[in-house]
């Protein structure tokens, strides 16, 4: 790895803003693929040199590397590092307060803390907007298309993400292209689009790979187990699920997203391997409310988890869940329960006009009636 030896050729030498900015890039490439703890070590070492030297731009980076790792790691106290490494940005005017505001965003949604996660991507919009920033700009598109998503605008994020990917292949490329195909794949598989679902999150997965990135992977795989399940590739989805947890297993599973537990939890559960799980969200200190509620939805406590989608407000995750609560409870003989909860399904998918769902909502309530 170039970024090793240029820090091995360094490593006699005094602080300085070269060796300095050695290092950050050295900490976010241990932070991308896992390493938090040496992120942590490299981050923390480069940082005192650029206190020292009076480098806002790698304090700023250096101070949202480390947040990360910690958060990454399972101290999800780096959250304020995060927002130490927002405010030097923005107090000296840089631009990297888009990318720094940013971060601090995606980290709260994995907090669970959507509410003020969503208003600080708008932020970031508003900073690398005026900073002329394209990098930043259209990763926030993406950002912006998952809220959409989460929200309940899925025609809005449909149109966004279409528009982002035919940028991307009239030879505009993207680091984010991956989880724009993921997301669409997630939205064509709801509308009983299974073709372009399977399609967009093979990609997604094949970019991952290509560009090494085991939390895209994550996302990516998650996607299209469940791509393939509804298709009836049982097989295939397994092997995918089974890549999946080879690789929580080797860097855990600390900081779920909101983009891998729960559609790992329903093909895990759709093949009888709920445990596998149950398991992994029991062995972690600290988990975040997404592998929370992927560990409910797994073991089959389908109230429990859309009680929790609910509180963190991931409308899509909640009326599925309802959908197999709903299930549960017809199949339990309590038709009062069941009806009630498939109401609060459908009115989600006829909202978004998510067929596949409103075909199996309709055909549960056709025959409890």
């Amino acid at each position: 790895m170039h970024v090793r030896r240029a820090v091995a050729l360094l490593e006699a030498t005094g602080p300085s803003p070269v060796k300095t900015g050695v290092l950050c890039r050295l900490a976010g490439v241990l932070t991308r693929s896992g390493q938090a703890a040496d992120a942590i070590r490299v981050g923390r070492e480069a940082l005192a040199m650029a206190e020292a030297l009076g480098l806002e731009a790698q304090r700023s980076r250096l101070l949202d590397l480390i947040g990360l790792a910690r958060v990454l790691n399972g101290d999800h106290a780096g959250v304020t590092d995060q927002e130490r490494a927002a405010a030097v940005a923005k107090a000296a005017n840089l631009p990297e307060a888009a990318t720094a505001v940013g971060n601090l965003a995606e980290t709260l949604i994995v907090l669970g803390d959507l509410p003020r996660g969503f208003e600080l991507q708008a932020e970031a919009r508003q900073v690398a907007e005026r900073f002329g920033s394209v990098i930043d700009r259209r990763w926030l598109q993406v950002c912006q298309s998952w809220e959409d998503h989460t929200r309940g605008r899925w025609d809005a994020a449909l149109q966004a993400t279409d528009q982002f990917l035919a940028e991307v292949e009239a030879g505009a490329p993207h680091f984010d292209e991956s989880p724009c195909r993921a997301l669409r794949g997630v939205i064509r598989l709801a509308r009983g689009d299974l073709a372009g679902a399977l399609a967009d999150a093979a990609l997604a997965v094949e970019l991952a790979v290509r560009r090494d990135e085991p939390e895209m992977l994550l996302g990516a795989l998650a996607i299209h187990a469940r791509a393939l399940l509804a298709s009836g590739r049982v097989e295939e989805a397994g092997a995918s699920a089974d890549e999946l947890v080879a690789v929580l297993a080797a860097r855990g599973a600390t900081a779920a997203t909101p983009y891998w537990p729960g559609e790992l939890a329903v093909v895990l559960h759709g093949l009888g391997r709920a445990a596998e799980l149950v398991e992994l969200a029991a062995g972690i200190d600290t988990p975040t409310p997404w592998l929370r509620a992927a560990a409910d939805m797994a073991a089959g406590d389908f109230e429990r988890a859309a009680d929790r989608y609910a509180q963190l407000g991931s409308m899509p995750d909640e009326a599925f869940a309802r959908l197999r609560a709903a299930g549960q409870l017809l199949a339990a003989g309590r038709r009062v329960e069941g009806n009630a909860r498939l109401q609060q399904a459908l009115a989600f998918y006829r909202q978004v006009r998510a067929a596949a769902y409103v075909r199996e909502a309709e055909a549960l309530l056709a025959a409890s009636a």
